[in-house]
C-alpha cells in the first residue's frame, strides 16, 4: 500500500473533519430568542436563561468587561446575587493577599458552570422539537413501515426518556462491482461481503469508544444503505432527527471510482452540513496495485529459489500461479510506459485475490473509522468538554497499515488536528484549557512517537504558568522546576494529571507540592502554632460542651440511642461533669512519650514498617534509601540502596522474611529481609502496596487509577480493577484476607471483593482525597484519612458512616491502631499525632515531637510502642505510658452523613 495514497486519504478526512462547525453559543442564543419571541419558552427555559446571564456577567466582572446594561435583563433576586458577588471580589481585592489565585479559580469555576448551564438549557429547549419530531415520524411510520423509521422513532423516544446527547452514526456503503476485473470464484464472493466487513468493523470501533464514556450509536445494513443514497432521504432524515447529533457516511459507485461523502449535524442548528470527503477514489487502481506489489515480492523469492539451484522453469510452473501472470503483465506494462504510451489509456487485467480485497477494505475501514473517531472526539469535547479518546485508539487502528511512513504522515496530520480543535476553544475555556491540554497529552503518548505529546505537554505547562503571571521557561528542566516551584495544595487534580503525563512521555521525574510541607508551612507557622495552642487550651471546655450536646442530643432521640456511662453511671449525672471531673479525666488518660529519636536518614521519612514478632523496624525516606533497625535498641542493621528513586511504601508479609517496597521512579521490589538480599523487581507507576494476610497476593496501586493484584511467588498480575476517577493513593487488606479496600484522590473509598475480583462497595463522606486507611483488628471497622482533615469510622458490613474524629488542623496522612483496636493514632501535616477512642470518638492526646508533617506511623504487635517517621527526616520511637482509663466516658460519636453507601 502506497504512503502517499494513506497521506491524501488521510489529509481528505482529517480536511472534513476540521470542515464542520460546532459553535453551539451562537445557535443557543438563536434558540432562545426565537423561542421567547414565539412565547414557546417555559420556566425551566427562562430560569436557565437568568442563571447564564448571571455566570456572564460575573465572568465579565472579573474580566473587567462589566455590561451594566446586559443587568437590565435580570430578575430581582439575581441581580442581588450579582451585588453580592461584586461585594465578594471586593472585599478579596482588598484583604486577600492572594486575590490574583482566588481570581483565577474563580474564572475556571464560572467557565465550567457556563459550559454545563448551556447544555442543560439546550436540552430544555430541544425538548419541545422532539415531542414534534415524535408525532411526525408516528404518522410517516404508518405510511412506510420502514426499519429506518422504526429506529428513527426509537432515537427519539431514548432522548425523550433519557435526555443524553448520543452521537447517532449511519453507515450506507455500497456494493463494489466486478466486471471490471479478472478474479477467482473466491473473489467474487469476498469483494460483495466488504460492506458487511466494514459494518463490523465500524461497530466494533463506535464499541470501544462507547466503552470508554462516551456513547455512539451505530446503524449500517442494507436498509439503511438503501434509504440514505438519496439525498431527497437524508434531508428527511435531518427533518426528523434534528435534535439528535448525528453523522452520516455515504459512499456511491461511479464506474471504477468511489465517491465518499458525509453529513452531520449537531443537534442545533438549523441546517446540516453535507460535504464529499474523497472524490473518485479509484478502487481498481488499489486492487491492481496491490496486485502489482504482490508480483513484485513473488519475484524476489522467484529469484532466491533459482540462486539456490532451483529451475526458472520449475520455480514458475509449481509457485509461479497468478503471481506469475501479474509479473508478466507488469513486465508489459512497464514496457510500454518506458516507450512513451500512456498506459493509464490502456487496460491490463491484473489478477486479484482476497489479499488485495483484504488490502481495499483496510483502507475503507481506516478512512471511516478515522473519520467517525475525528468527529465524535470534537462533538463530545465541545458539547460536554469531554477529553478526546480517539488518540488512543489510532495505534490498533493503523496496526494493519504496513507502510510506517503512510502512518507518520497520518499521526502528524492527525496531531495537528487535535493543536488546532483546542486552540479554537481557547476563547470560551481559556481558564480549563491546561488540564484539557494535560488530558489530550496523555491520550497522544499512547502514540508510538511520543513528539506530539510532548508537545501538547509543553503547551499545557506554559499556559498554566502564564495564567499565573509567570514567565514560560525555554528548558525543560526549567519548565518543571518553575511548575513545582509554583504548585499549591488546591492544584492537586492538576498536578495528578500532570504527573500521570510526564510518565506516559517517559519522563522520570514527578513533581510534587513543596508548598504543601514546606512553603505553606513556613508562610503560617506563627499562625499554626498558636492555632495548635488555642486547641490544647480549650480542649477541657472543648470536651465538656461536646458532653453537653451530645446530652442534649440524645435526650430527644432516647427512643433510638442512649447515653453509657462507664464511670459510675448510677451517680454521675450531664450536670454532676465538673472542672474537678474533667482534671481527673485528663490525668488518668492514656499516653506516649518519646524513648528515642533516630536521625540517620538525611530525607523525609515516607513510610514504616514492623515485623510480626515485632523486634524490627523498617524504613523508607525520601533520600531513596531503606534502613533496617532494631526496634528495642534502635541499632542500624544494614541499609538497602538498589533503589534510585524516592521510597513511597514498604510492606512486610505475615510470616516476616519478605520485604515489598515502591519507589517513584515506578519500580517495586522484593527483598529478603534476613539478609537483604533483593529477590525480584518490577515496573509500573505504584503509589502504595499491601500484603495479604496470608502472604500470597501483593497488592499495589497506581497514577492511572488501577488496583491491582499480583502472586507473590511468581509475580505475576492476578487482577487488575479499575473504578476510581482518581489516583489511588491508599490501599489495606482486611484482616479476613477476603476484601481489598482502596482510597483515591476521587474523595471516595472502594471496597473489592477479593474472591469475585468486582466491586462490592464504594464510600462517600470525605470532601478531599484519602491518604491512608485501616481496618480494626476484628475487621468490622474501616478507619480513614484524609485531605480534608478528617478521619471517618465506617461500618464494613453495611458501607455506614459511624463517626467522624475532628480536631487535626493539617492534612491527615496516616493512621494506625492498637492491637486491642481500643485507641486510633493518627498523623497530620500540623506536625502532630493524635490517640482517639475508637468507642466514643473521643480524642484522648495530643502528641508533640516532630517539626515537620507526620507522614507515617506503625505499631508493634503488643501494642507498647508506637514509631513515626516524619519530614523533618527523623523517625521517633514512643513507649506507652502505663495509666488508667477508668474515667473516661463513653460519648457517642455522630457521623456528619448518617447516610448508608450504596452497594455495588
Amino acid at each position: 500500500m502506497s504512503g502517499k495514497l494513506m497521506e491524501k486519504i488521510g489529509q481528505a478526512v482529517v480536511l472534513a473533519a476540521k470542515n464542520i462547525s460546532l459553535d453551539r453559543t451562537n445557535n443557543l442564543r438563536e434558540n432562545m430568542t426565537t423561542a421567547i419571541e414565539n412565547l414557546s419558552a417555559d420556566y425551566a427555559v427562562i430560569e436557565l436563561h437568568q442563571k447564564i446571564k448571571l455566570v456572564e456577567l460575573k465572568f465579565n466582572h472579573l474580566q473587567q468587561q462589566a455590561n451594566l446594561a446586559e443587568q437590565a435583563f435580570l430578575r430581582p433576586q439575581f441581580i442581588k446575587a450579582l451585588e453580592i458577588f461584586i461585594q465578594e471580589v471586593k472585599v478579596n481585592q482588598s484583604k486577600n493577599q492572594d486575590f490574583p489565585h482566588w481570581c483565577l479559580a474563580q474564572k475556571k469555576s464560572l467557565q465550567l458552570e457556563l459550559l454545563a448551564l448551556r447544555h442543560s438549557l439546550q436540552q430544555e429547549l430541544i425538548a419541545q422539537e422532539v415531542k414534534k419530531s415524535l408525532e411526525l415520524v408516528t404518522g410517516q411510520q404508518k405510511l412506510q413501515k420502514s426499519p429506518m423509521w422504526l429506529i428513527v422513532a426509537n432515537l427519539l423516544k431514548e432522548h425523550k426518556n433519557n435526555k443524553k446527547n448520543t452521537l447517532q452514526v449511519f453507515l450506507a456503503f455500497p456494493s463494489l462491482s466486478l466486471e471490471c476485473f479478472n478474479s477467482s470464484t473466491k473473489v467474487s464472493e469476498t469483494l460483495p461481503q466488504l460492506e458487511k466487513s466494514l459494518a463490523e468493523a465500524m461497530g466494533k470501533f463506535c464499541h470501544k469508544y462507547t466503552n470508554a464514556g462516551r456513547k455512539i450509536n451505530f446503524f449500517s445494513g442494507v436498509w439503511v444503505t438503501k434509504y440514505l443514497q438519496v439525498e431527497a432521504n437524508i434531508q428527511a432524515l435531518f427533518t426528523i432527527l434534528k435534535t439528535e447529533p448525528t453523522l452520516v457516511l455515504e459512499s456511491e459507485i461511479d464506474g471504477e471510482y468511489l465517491n465518499f461523502r458525509l453529513s452531520f449535524w449537531d443537534g442545533y442548528s438549523a441546517n446540516y452540513l453535507t460535504e464529499t470527503v474523497l472524490s473518485r477514489l479509484g478502487y481498481k487502481n488499489i486492487l491492481n496495485n496491490n496486485a502489482k506489489s504482490r508480483a513484485l515480492a513473488w519475484l524476489k523469492t522467484r529469484n532466491q529459489l533459482i540462486a539456490a539451484g532451483e529451475k526458472a522453469a520449475t520455480v514458475d510452473r509449481l509457485y509461479g500461479g497468478e503471481n506469475l501472470q501479474n509479473l508478466m503483465t507488469l513486465n508489459r506494462e512497464v514496457k510500454l510506459k518506458k516507450r512513451g504510451i500512456n498506459v493509464k489509456e490502456l487496460a491490463f487485467n491484473y489478477l486479484i485475490n482476497q489479499q488485495d480485497v483484504k488490502v481495499l477494505g483496510e483502507i475503507i475501514t481506516v478512512s471511516h473509522c478515522l473519520l467517525t473517531g475525528l468527529v465524535a472526539d470534537k462533538y463530545f469535547l465541545c458539547e460536554n468538554n469531554i477529553t478526546p479518546l480517539f488518540p488512543r485508539l489510532i495505534p490498533e487502528l493503523l496496526a494493519k497499515l504496513p507502510d510506517k511512513a503512510g502512518k507518520n504522515e497520518l499521526l502528524n496530520l492527525v496531531g495537528l488536528y487535535y493543536h488546532e480543535l483546542e486552540q479554537s476553544l481557547a476563547a470560551t475555556r481559556q481558564y480549563i484549557l491546561p488540564e484539557l491540554n494535560l488530558e489530550l497529552a496523555a491520550q497522544l503518548a499512547h502514540w508510538y512517537n511520543k513528539n506530539w505529546a510532548k508537545k501538547q505537554l509543553i503547551k499545557a505547562i506554559k499556559s498554566w504558568l502564564q495564567q499565573r503571571q509567570l514567565s514560560p521557561q525555554n528548558t525543560w528542566k526549567a519548565l518543571l522546576d518553575a511548575t513545582e516551584a509554583a504548585l499549591r495544595e488546591e492544584d492537586g487534580a492538576y498536578l495528578e494529571k500532570l504527573n500521570h503525563c510526564l510518565a506516559a512521555v517517559g519522563e522520570t521525574r514527578r513533581l510534587k507540592i513543596q508548598s504543601r510541607v514546606k512553603q505553606e508551612l513556613a508562610e503560617t507557622e506563627v499562625n499554626l502554632e498558636q492555632e495548635i495552642a488555642e486547641l490544647e487550651q480549650s480542649e477541657q471546655t472543648e470536651l465538656e460542651w461536646v458532653y453537653e450536646q451530645e446530652t442534649l442530643r440524645y435526650s430527644r432521640e432516647s427512643d433510638e440511642r442512649t447515653i453509657v456511662m462507664v464511670a459510675d453511671p448510677e451517680k454521675t449525672k450531664p450536670a454532676d461533669f465538673s472542672k474537678l471531673d474533667l482534671q481527673q479525666y485528663n490525668s488518668n488518660l492514656e499516653n506516649f512519650i518519646i524513648f528515642r529519636t533516630l536521625t540517620e536518614h538525611s530525607g523525609t521519612v515516607r513510610c514504616l514498617a514492623i515485623t510480626p514478632d515485632g523486634e524490627i523496624l523498617v524504613s523508607g525516606s525520601y533520600d531513596k534509601t531503606i534502613k533496617i533497625w532494631q526496634l528495642a535498641t534502635g541499632e542500624a542493621i544494614r541499609t538497602l540502596k538498589n533503589h534510585t528513586g524516592d521510597i513511597e511504601a514498604l510492606a512486610i508479609s505475615p510470616n516476616g522474611k519478605i520485604l515489598a517496597s515502591a519507589s517513584d521512579n515506578n519500580t517495586i521490589k522484593l527483598w529478603e529481609l534476613k539478609t537483604g538480599r533483593q529477590i525480584d523487581s518490577m515496573k509500573g507507576n505504584y503509589h502504595t502496596l499491601a500484603i495479604s494476610p496470608d502472604g500470597k497476593i501483593l497488592a499495589t496501586s497506581d497514577n492511572q487509577n488501577y488496583v491491582n493484584w499480583w502472586e507473590m511467588s511468581k509475580i505475576n498480575e492476578v487482577q487488575t480493577c479499575k473504578g476510581h476517577s482518581g489516583t489511588v493513593y491508599c490501599i489495606a487488606f482486611s484482616p479476613t484476607g477476603d476484601i481489598l479496600v482502596s482510597g483515591s484522590a476521587d474523595q471516595t473509598i472502594k471496597l473489592w471483593d477479593l474472591n469475585t475480583g468486582k466491586e462490592k462497595m464504594t464510600l462517600t463522606g470525605h470532601t478531599r482525597k484519602i491518604n491512608c486507611l485501616i481496618f480494626s483488628p476484628d475487621g468490622k471497622t474501616l478507619y480513614s484519612g484524609s485531605d480534608d482533615r478528617s478521619i471517618k469510622a465506617w461500618a464494613v458490613s453495611t458501607g455506614a458512616e459511624i463517626c467522624t474524629f475532628r480536631d487535626h488542623v493539617g492534612w491527615v496522612y496516616c493512621l494506625t491502631i492498637s492491637p486491642d483496636g481500643k485507641i486510633l493514632f493518627s498523623g497530620s501535616a500540623d506536625k502532630t499525632i493524635k490517640m482517639w477512642q475508637v468507642s466514643t470518638g473521643a480524642k484522648i492526646r495530643t502528641l508533640k515531637g516532630h517539626s515537620n508533617l507526620v507522614y507515617t506511623l506503625a505499631m508493634s504487635p503488643n501494642g507498647q510502642i508506637l514509631v513515626s517517621g516524619s519530614a523533618d527526616n527523623t523517625i521517633k520511637i514512643w513507649r506507652r505510658q502505663q495509666t488508667s482509663l477508668s474515667k473516661i466516658r463513653d460519648i457517642p460519636c455522630l457521623p456528619d452523613h448518617p447516610q448508608k453507601n450504596s452497594l455495588i
